[in-house]
């Protein structure tokens, strides 16, 4: 049972947790298409940041990868990443686009939604460890060189979490706009809710 009626609340409570537990689980509701289209408009609130770090054939990846014309077999990404270092909020953003291609290649309705909510998780939070970079370049530079800093990571930056509020936020009005309620009652009503609450905790055990 979910302590949250929906995913902006969870988000409200800062618990990110509860906030992918809600997704994952509202995301099996969703038919393929729904999963896709939720994916891909919460990538696409990233895409501006990593075009602004890059150029060339980097800088139209996100459009390549969420224009859904490719196999879901990461050869978009083939030579393009090649020594190229990349910071922690690309990186993540990185695979949520590799997820989104294996998403869209997945044929089994859990295997997809799996793909497609941690494609949903690393967009929100691409953007989340994007602001605290912003705001603690400092800090990044030191963890980077392996040393220790006093600031705060991303998850306890105020900046950072009220970015990732933002970006759950907006997760949320696109279950909205599908006219999939994020509310969790449907879990007990459904015919094997043990085998549910299953593929969440294998997935869950893919991010955590």
């Amino acid at each position: 049972m979910n302590e949250y009626g929906d995913i902006e609340t969870a988000a409200r409570h800062r618990d990110w947790q509860g906030c992918a537990r809600l997704l994952f689980l509202t995301l099996l509701r969703c038919t393929k298409e729904q999963q896709l289209s939720i994916a891909a408009h919460t990538l696409e609130t990233y895409a501006p940041i990593w075009k602004a770090k890059h150029t060339n054939a980097l800088q139209r990846l996100p459009d390549t990868v969420l224009a859904n014309d490719t196999q879901g077999n990461g050869r978009v990404f083939s030579g393009l990443l090649e020594n190229i270092d990349l910071d922690p909020a690309d990186t993540e953003f990185e695979n949520g686009l590799l997820e989104f291609q294996n998403g869209v290649s997945s044929l089994q309705h859990r295997r997809h939604t799996a793909h497609f909510a941690t494609a949903v998780r690393s967009g929100v939070t691409a953007r989340q460890i994007n602001k605290w970079l912003q705001n603690h370049a400092d800090d990044y530079a030191k963890w980077s060189a392996g040393r220790s800093f006093n600031g705060p990571t991303f998850l306890d930056d105020e900046p950072a979490s009220e970015e990732a509020l933002s970006a759950w936020r907006f997760v949320d009005h696109l279950f909205r706009r599908q006219h999939v309620n994020s509310t969790v009652p449907f879990v007990e009503k459904m015919r094997s809710s043990r085998d549910i609450e299953r593929q969440y905790r294998k997935w869950e055990e893919t991010i955590f």
